[in-house]
């Protein structure tokens, strides 16, 4: 009784149904809400969820694609835009709430001659969880690597609301990358600084520790659909090909399908779920926005065929980015023996399965 008390406090009852950045996928009516304010309370959350067989969803901005943010019937929706503090640990490190969006983090370092390696690319909508939970790429990954690459340290809340810090070589952390919030809650990282300038003096602020209060307020624009391939060297004109007779294909749907070429440098590890060998790859894709006389029919259609395509020639994808999602079909994409090695883990740090359900695996395979 007195968890369940605990729970009712921290949460509360929800009925409006809400959307992601797809446009296209949304929420059940009727789910609950809780915005942990520090890691403390968000132990005790998923300790009681744990003890009460509650479904727990996970969520920042609600910039993912492909409705695994969004809370399904009689859910927990746990919100991190509260985990917002941030700290300096000197003028290479950096501590991160999960919650801090990594655009406006990274305009609140420049005074101080400093910046992330790496944010993502179209835009300030993600914040520091959703990106190291889809994996975290950008065109400044052609000198840096992954965003995998740039963090020193992860905190995760597993199941029972055990608190993890983990670290590079801790054997499960390059499988946070990428995890689609499957294995826990992150709640902060440690992340790498680097100078703008490096013939310029590094300041810090006066106040080495306070709450970042820069928010995205979660409100998407019309929203910009990529397609992205992961490819090894030997596979980048084969890619390019397919790519563009995949636009030609497409083009009368879209605005302006733009392409666009990343090479992701290797510097230590890539992660399983991204791209499972230890080499520099190529991420060459195209987004653009729909054209208004078109919609989510047009769209499925679409994005089967870009499946075809990448099933059709063995490449890799960014799918944690994009709408295709099923677990069969990231069964096939990661090969049989990824996919259950990702299910033994589920097992390990979730094992009642309640952490985004339903999402990348059936309860029992």
């Amino acid at each position: 009784m007195r968890y369940l008390l605990l729970f009712i406090f921290f949460s509360c009852s929800v009925k409006t149904p809400f959307k992601d950045y797809s446009g296209i996928y949304q929420s059940a009516r009727n789910y609950e809400v809780t915005k942990p304010n520090d890691i403390e309370e968000a132990r005790k959350i998923i300790k009681m969820a744990y003890q009460q067989g509650r479904y727990l969803r996970f969520s920042g901005s609600n910039h993912s694609q492909n409705g695994f943010s969004l809370p399904k019937e009689n859910e927990v929706l746990i919100k991190t835009k509260n985990l917002n503090k941030l700290s300096f640990i000197n003028e290479k490190k950096i501590r991160v709430g999960a919650g801090i969006n990594l655009w406006y983090l990274n305009e609140f370092l420049r005074p101080y001659n400093l910046k992330l390696p790496l944010i993502n690319g179209g835009g300030a909508a993600p914040g520091l969880g959703g990106f190291i939970s889809a994996g975290g790429i950008s065109p400044n990954s052609q000198i840096y690597g992954g965003f995998w690459e740039n963090v020193e340290e992860i905190t995760l809340i597993v199941k029972n609301g055990e608190l993890l810090k983990l670290k590079r070589n801790d054997f499960i952390f390059p499988w946070i990358f990428g995890s689609m919030g499957q294995l826990g809650l992150i709640v902060n990282a440690t992340l790498r600084i680097v100078p703008i300038n490096k013939n310029m003096k590094i300041t810090l602020p006066e106040k080495r520790k306070m709450n970042f209060e820069y928010f995205y307020d979660g409100k998407h624009k019309r929203p910009l659909y990529w397609f992205n391939l992961f490819l090894a060297k030997n596979q980048l004109e084969k890619g390019k090909a397919e790519l563009n007779q995949f636009k030609k294909n497409h083009a009368k749907y879209f605005t302006d399908l733009e392409p666009y070429r990343w090479p992701i440098k290797f510097h230590q590890f890539n992660p399983p779920l991204i791209f499972p060998k230890d080499e520099s790859f190529f991420c060459l894709g195209v987004f653009s926005d729909l054209k208004r006389s078109y919609g989510f029919k047009e769209l499925k259609e679409i994005d089967r065929a870009f499946s075809e395509l990448v099933q059709k020639n063995g490449f890799g994808r960014y799918i944690q980015s994009e709408r295709d999602i099923r677990p069969e079909g990231l069964r096939s994409l990661w090969g049989e023996k990824l996919y259950k090695r990702f299910y033994e883990l589920k097992k390990l740090y979730d094992p009642k399965f309640l952490f985004n359900q339903d999402s990348v695996f059936p309860k029992l395979l």
